[in-house]
């Protein structure tokens, strides 16, 4: 697994063998999701060396939708049963806004 980030004062891309993706940059990055716009599955990489305790994605509405608590690194998370929209990932420090198509 081989990966790739160009970084900005304005955008992050970040390319690897599977994913490509271009992010907002955030003030405390924490973790970063891709790809994005996601279909089927999305990437939850958190760059600290702490795992927050627990990981939660809401709708745009304020639905919450799942929950987890992180266990490794990089995390595949299953968005094919989900409906297309914008989304919300809420960790201890940090929120991410992610598109599912």
């Amino acid at each position: 697994f081989m990966r790739l980030v160009m970084t900005t004062s304005r955008i992050t891309l970040q390319h690897s063998q599977a994913v490509t993706s271009v992010s907002e940059p955030i003030a405390d990055r924490g973790a970063t999701i891709y790809p994005n716009p996601a279909t089927g599955q999305m990437y939850l990489e958190y760059l600290s060396k702490q795992l927050p305790a627990a990981v939660s994605l809401w709708s745009i509405d304020g639905e919450l939708i799942k929950t987890w608590t992180p266990i490794k690194p990089i995390e595949i998370i299953d968005v094919s049963d989900i409906t297309q929209g914008v989304y919300v990932v809420k960790m201890s420090n940090q929120t991410l806004r992610v598109v599912v198509q």
